[in-house]
């Protein structure tokens, strides 16, 4: 018996592979469940367990949360996960989730994608979601971070405002504040306060069941919008934003998360956040904006006591460091991961655990324990597939320098970015002011069009005017334009600028019919508010036949190809939110042939049983109106575009209005192109019913970025810059639907076909089994 209880003891520490040293650092090299034992004797009897992250990047981090989380929630019995994202958005989500709404998709619609973007991060979705009978995830921001405000506030609010347009006014008042928009009126805060006090005492009077959650929503928004319209942090950036800019949210997100305690007192909580703001008082740390920067942690702490654990992850960024901190004591030990509680030794120590940067001071005040990782590695960008029954969402405009918003603290010698998510972009740039004139009048011109050459950043002059724009290189030259003046390019000046626009004459901005000014702005929301009368809201199957032309890499040599194919569309032109992935159809090839091609033309057809070289549409560009959530005809994004109203012409004995876009913010949520440079393009409308008849498009996108992710391995590029044109007509059908006719589309793409028509025919409505084969390629 003494010599099986002694080999049991050697294998346990041979599976823990503990260097457990006085100071009780535990290390192991893989995050098994039997690896994390520990744990148990780390945390006790704790109730609240907040896991920091330095920063919102690295995805080895992500895998180390995770499957402690799986480890809290499997062994130690904790059933809650408060998240930094906002606390209305998860609401709504286990809302949703509750009537039975894919869970996936709830909870990807309702995190900051900062997150859900991350490979790493998946498997954190599927973990919940496999266990969302015993596991929930609630929000603890009060910042507003997914889809459900634009969906649900109308419902939840609207019966409280005494009238239709007081309730309008309120949206129009915090609508810049959900979508991260400047906006410089400054009296917009009183006019909302004013409103939001009568609409927070009709609440308190009411009797439903979710009457504190949206009382609390209400006072986010006020905590928000005083933000955004009194403290501007929208103007801010990486020189100018200082931790202490960040105490009304961490106040906020602190409170909160002492709300959910309450709200669920029986459960156990894990935090997931940023380091900086679960740390508790970090003013004890040896820099300075951290003296009056009061994070949410100290709230909590102070509240919660002893029952908080705050666990700190930590790694260096190529496992090495310059001077000797906490981090380098745990590398001598020689393993990948290990943790401890803070010790009497650290109150005057160095450690890297708030983004990676050292910083000296007591962390005994800070942290309760740290995390740690031999190093830190980046997470890799991915979509999400939630499945066959969600809806699609999300965009890429994220990623990279703006994949999110930063929380600044300019050190002595440097800055360093903690993300945080306050504004969107807070790249520190030059910035070039001036103010812009009418030539002809001298008025000033507001609202003007402003753009810079190299970079493509958008903004606008005010009423006034003025304007300011971030330029990001030296080589940037400024646009200037707006409808009913000709354009300028002009060269940036350390100086204020005056800009004068000389009108144009022969411009067509303005149309009256029956005493109504058109313009473009007011037409494009009347094709938008059509869309549903005009195109069939219903499955639908039409028959129609590609002809394509594509340059073989492996045979080196160029083919014709035609396809006769079958398409269902199961969601008819209802808007799909695009990515990640889930089923919407399928096409169906009936008959293919293929030939080659040479300088006199096609040669032979014969016909063509690999469908592996199925001619399809360059990224979802063929049919605009079924993808409008991402593109010039979703309400939220025309305030992303240029739009000029051109002409009428007559077409098919049709009044038709010629409305000429041109995108001024590119990125993906509204272009539905990655690495976008350019995007215009014209749109015909028919003047009767505001139906889309035909749109001309053309995007330039930057190949070489794309090349960066692996997708054109070993393509020789003859330039890296790619376009893509394309045309698409629709027509009225016998029901007085519009459906989609015709497509032609070139591109030099080098792993894309070059030149694609597609002609349709035979549209029938009416829903469809899912079908199965080889000649048979779902929709997503």
């Amino acid at each position: 018996m003494k010599k099986l209880t002694l080999l049991v003891a050697v294998l346990m520490l041979c599976i823990y592979s503990y260097a457990q040293t006085a100071q009780s650092l535990y290390t192991f090299d893989s995050l098994s469940k039997e690896n994390l034992q520990p744990l148990k004797e780390l945390l006790g009897d704790t109730k609240y367990v907040l896991l920091g992250e330095p920063d919102h990047f690295h995805g080895n981090v992500f895998t180390a949360k995770i499957e402690t989380v799986k480890f809290l929630h499997e062994e130690m019995g904790f059933d809650l996960i408060a998240f930094e994202s906002g606390f209305y958005d998860l609401e709504k989500a286990n809302e949703e989730i509750r009537k039975g709404e894919n869970a996936k998709l709830a909870y990807l619609k309702s995190i900051f994608n900062i997150w859900n973007q991350s490979k790493e991060f998946h498997p954190f979705l599927d973990y919940v979601t496999e266990n969302k009978s015993t596991l929930r995830v609630v929000g603890f921001d009060q910042q507003f971070s997914g889809q459900y405000a634009e969906e649900f506030f109308e419902r939840d609010f609207k019966s409280y405002f005494s009238t239709e347009e007081a309730f309008k006014q309120w949206l129009a008042i915090i609508t810049p504040v959900l979508n991260y928009e400047g906006d410089d009126k400054t009296e917009k805060y009183e006019q909302f306060k004013s409103i939001n006090e009568r609409v927070i005492q009709e609440l308190r009077n009411a009797k439903t069941p979710i009457k504190d959650d949206l009382l609390l929503t209400l006072h986010h928004l006020d905590r928000e919008l005083y933000n955004h319209y009194i403290n501007k942090l929208y103007e801010k950036d990486e020189a100018t934003f200082k931790a202490s800019d960040s105490n009304l949210r961490d106040e906020g997100m602190g409170n909160t998360f002492l709300y959910l305690a309450k709200k669920y007192p029986s459960k156990k909580i894990i935090g997931w956040g940023a380091t900086a703001h679960f740390s508790n008082q970090i003013d004890v740390l040896d820099e300075q904006q951290f003296k009056s920067f009061k994070p949410m942690g100290s709230y909590i702490k102070r509240a919660l006591g002893k029952e908080v654990f705050i666990l700190a992850y930590t790694g260096t960024i190529n496992g090495t460091v310059k001077q000797q901190t906490i981090e380098e004591d745990f590398l001598a030990q020689g393993h990948k991961y290990g943790f401890r509680k803070v010790l009497k030794e650290d109150a005057k120590s160095i450690s890297l655990e708030v983004d990676t940067v050292a910083f000296k001071g007591d962390w005994t005040k800070v942290v309760d324990g740290f995390f740690f990782l031999d190093s830190l590695t980046k997470d890799h960008f991915s979509l999400y597939d939630v499945g066959e029954e969600g809806t699609v969402i999300e965009d890429e405009s994220y990623k990279g320098i703006d994949k999110t918003t930063s929380f600044s603290f300019q050190l002595e010698n440097e800055a360093f970015v903690l993300p945080t998510y306050y504004l969107k972009d807070k790249a520190s740039f030059e910035k070039q002011s001036g103010i812009i004139y009418d030539q002809k009048t001298k008025n000033v011109i507001p609202y003007a069009n402003i753009i810079t050459t190299k970079s493509k950043r958008g903004s606008s002059s005010n009423k006034k005017g003025a304007f300011t724009i971030g330029v990001p290189y030296k080589e940037d030259s400024i646009t200037f334009s707006s409808i009913g003046y000709e354009s300028i390019t002009i060269a940036t000046s350390k100086n204020d600028l005056e800009i004068y626009l000389t009108p144009k004459v022969e411009e067509m901005t303005t149309l009256t019919i029956s005493s109504e000014p058109l313009t473009a702005k007011s037409i494009m929301k009347k094709v938008i508010k059509n869309i549903p009368k005009n195109y069939t809201q219903e499955a639908y199957t039409r028959n129609g036949v590609y002809k394509g032309y594509f340059t073989s890499r492996k045979y080196k040599k160029r083919y014709y190809k035609e396809e006769s194919v079958e398409e269902y569309d199961k969601n008819g032109y209802k808007s799909v939110i695009l990515f990640p992935l889930r089923y919407i159809g399928f096409i169906k090839t009936k008959s293919a042939v293929i030939s080659e091609v040479d300088s006199k033309g096609i040669k032979e057809l014969k016909p063509n049983t690999n469908y592996k070289k199925q001619i399809r549409m360059y990224r979802f560009n063929h049919d605009p109106i079924n993808v409008r959530h991402n593109n010039y005809l979703n309400s939220s994004n025309l305030k992303h575009y240029n739009f000029e109203f051109t002409d009428i012409e007559i077409i098919d004995d049709k009044e038709v209005y010629v409305i000429k876009f041109e995108s001024i913010n590119l990125n993906y949520k509204n272009t539905i192109h990655l690495n976008v440079k350019s995007y215009k393009g014209v749109i015909y409308i028919n003047a009767e019913d505001y139906a889309i008849l035909k749109i001309k498009s053309t995007v330039i996108e930057h190949l070489e970025k794309y090349n960066d992710k692996g997708w054109y391995k070993g393509v020789e590029f003859n330039e890296l810059v790619s376009f893509l044109k394309y045309e698409v007509t629709y027509e009225q059908n016998n029901d007085s639907l519009y459906y989609l006719k015709s497509v032609i589309q070139e591109s030099n793409d080098p792993i894309e076909y070059d030149f694609i028509s597609y002609e349709a025919y035979d549209k029938e409505v009416g829903k469809r089994e899912k079908e199965e084969g080889k000649d048979i390629r779902y929709i997503y």
